[in-house]
């Protein structure tokens, strides 16, 4: 078997590393980091399969953890509803992962953020903000 690439290696590195830290503040360095290498690995025809799938599993272990936490009902903060929207932003914009899910992902994440942000507004309220928002990204 060949020796992996140091741009392997390295990505290893990073997105074990952000593994082990994926909610604190400073772990979206490391998937970005990671990711990139894999992106990099990806030009080399000798590392291009490797960095694929590493980068899909990465990308599939990391949504799969994103969604077990999106059903915990202690994720009651702001601050960690945007981390993990922060997290998938990054992914959705690597060349890694199910484009789908992590676009379902988002949109569960932006629904709970937005519940969190507007608590104790009315129903017609939360719409009426959320149409004014939707209308804006349209001019």
């Amino acid at each position: 078997m060949d020796a992996e690439s140091p741009e392997i290696v390295q990505a290893r590195k990073h997105l074990s590393s952000f593994e082990k830290r994926m909610m604190d503040d400073d772990s979206i360095h490391y998937l970005s980091e990671g990711l990139l290498l894999l992106e990099n690995a990806l030009e080399h025809s000798t590392s291009c399969d490797l960095a694929k799938n590493l980068g899909d599993t990465y990308t599939v272990r990391i949504c799969s953890k994103i969604s077990d936490l999106l059903q915990e009902p202690n994720l009651t903060t702001e601050p960690k509803l945007e981390h993990l929207l922060r997290l998938l932003l990054e992914i959705d914009d690597s060349q890694f992962g199910d484009k789908e899910r992590i676009s379902k992902l988002k949109e569960e994440t932006v629904k709970k953020l937005f519940g969190k942000i507007f608590r104790g507004y009315s129903d017609e309220e939360k719409q009426g903000v959320l149409k004014r928002l939707l209308k804006k990204g349209d001019t």
